[in-house]
């Protein structure tokens, strides 16, 4: 219920903003629990739980972040709760939504690579200088490079006119993706290459794909200049390579959950895409 009152309250805000300009938005609820030391002395503590922070772009579908929110901090308390050494619920402090005015950049052209993102395989960054990386990464994707230097522009020119850019000027924003999709049959999901320090990096979906046609996945990177796209040739093992866990996973393109068998994940992204939220089974013991 109470998650259900914040999701409330932060529906009306959000409907504001994503509607001006892309927001950046996350969930923080904060829950007083209480336990009884060695001692039978009571102890209470607080302890905050946050979603993930994400992108809204101009027409996102805000009921979709808020039940994907809602979900990352139940299983949150849910965990907390059977392994957090006995605390129990005691009543809800508070829930804030965070906003800060988000302006991805048009990708444009070079920017500084990371050096994890370097030394990751299933990515391809295909250099140029005349603001086409969203075009040659299709390209790539549709049309892969078997010889020598897959990453110079220089190999995919002669595709360029396979690709039906429409109305769609270089540099390519966000926005403009859904155009291109329909007009070539294709799914595009683009994700953020979001770090905050040189230890401490993340994915993030920018864009989700329309589910028809191709499926390509992008990878959006930027600097305080300018934006980036890399093609991401293998989805799967780009999210295995980026944490620690290196066995074979298979990941949803919505939530970025991994499941072993892929199976799940297909019966799992379906409902996903609906929406409808599914929480992990933790064991009782």
């Amino acid at each position: 219920t109470t998650l259900s009152d914040s999701s409330s309250a932060a529906r009306r805000k959000l409907v504001e903003h994503p509607a001006k300009h892309p927001v950046k938005a996350q969930i923080t609820t904060t829950l007083a629990f209480h336990k009884n030391d060695a001692s039978g002395e009571r102890v209470e503590s607080e302890k905050a739980f946050r979603s993930a922070c994400e992108p809204l772009l101009i027409g996102d579908d805000v009921n979709g972040f808020l039940s994907r929110a809602k979900g990352t901090i139940r299983i949150g308390i849910d965990t907390y709760l059977r392994y957090g050494s006995g605390w129990i619920f005691d009543r809800h402090c508070s829930s804030k939504l965070e906003l800060a005015k988000y302006s991805p950049l048009s990708a444009s052209g070079t920017v500084k690579i990371p050096k994890k993102l370097k030394n990751i395989r299933s990515v391809l960054n295909i250099k140029s200088r005349d603001n086409r990386c969203f075009l040659y990464c299709l390209l790539a994707k549709l049309f892969p490079c078997s010889e020598r230097n897959p990453d110079r522009h220089t190999k995919y020119v002669a595709f360029e006119d396979k690709i039906d850019m429409g109305h769609v000027k270089f540099p390519v924003k966000l926005t403009d993706i859904k155009e291109i999709e329909k007009l070539n049959g294709l799914s595009i999901s683009v994700f953020q290459w979001y770090q905050e320090t040189e230890w401490n990096e993340c994915v993030l979906p920018l864009k989700h794909g329309s589910g028809i046609g191709t499926q390509v996945d992008l990878l959006y990177i930027e600097d305080e200049e300018t934006a980036h796209y890399m093609l991401i040739k293998d989805f799967n093992a780009f999210m295995r390579l980026r944490t620690k866990h290196h066995n074979t996973m298979f990941y949803c393109r919505k939530c970025l959950h991994g499941f072993v068998e892929e199976c799940k994940q297909k019966e799992h992204s379906m409902l996903c895409r609906q929406g409808i939220n599914q929480y992990p089974e933790t064991p009782s013991n």
